[in-house]
């Protein structure tokens, strides 16, 4: 993790897109929702490695059946939403080819700071619970928005 020289400056309260996530022992964590291009193709490796069954509510015991693949996934739902006020993480998603490597160099970065795994699992729940909140699927799309209509002023 890396200081910052400058405080990152943040509204009061936080609002969207930006939610905190408050950490024992640590305080609270800014983050910063994914834009939606982001998040769909982070949803589909979610959804196939199981994280979308963590949530706040869940005990340490969750957290510690979780697989290598399920880590990954979270952390690089910490790493690409990461928007603390102070402190960068080294690992960047500009630095990584895929979700999961940025995830598991999160997660190790994490764990080498002396973050336990019931704070990382903190973060990871809260950041999982608030990306919950802006999914839409195809079908809510499509009971929105009618693809068959021509567009208004064109020929019939």
């Amino acid at each position: 993790m890396i200081r910052r020289r400058k405080k990152r400056k943040l509204p009061d309260p936080v609002s969207p897109p930006l939610f905190a996530v408050d950490v024992e022992n640590r305080g609270e964590h800014i983050f910063c929702s994914m834009d939606p291009v982001t998040a769909a193709e982070f949803f589909a490796e979610m959804a196939d490695s199981g994280v979308t069954a963590l949530t706040a509510d869940d005990g340490a015991g969750a957290v510690y059946a979780m697989t290598a693949r399920q880590w990954r996934v979270g952390g690089a739902a910490i790493g690409v939403c990461w928007h603390h006020q102070t402190i960068d993480l080294e690992s960047s998603p500009a630095d990584h080819g895929s979700f999961m490597s940025l995830g598991g160099a999160v997660i190790k970065e994490l764990h080498a700071e002396g973050y336990s795994i019931e704070q990382q699992s903190q973060l990871l729940s809260g950041v999982v619970k608030e990306m919950g909140g802006v999914r839409v699927t195809a079908k809510e799309v499509e009971s929105r928005v009618d693809f068959s209509a021509a567009p208004a002023g064109a020929a019939s």
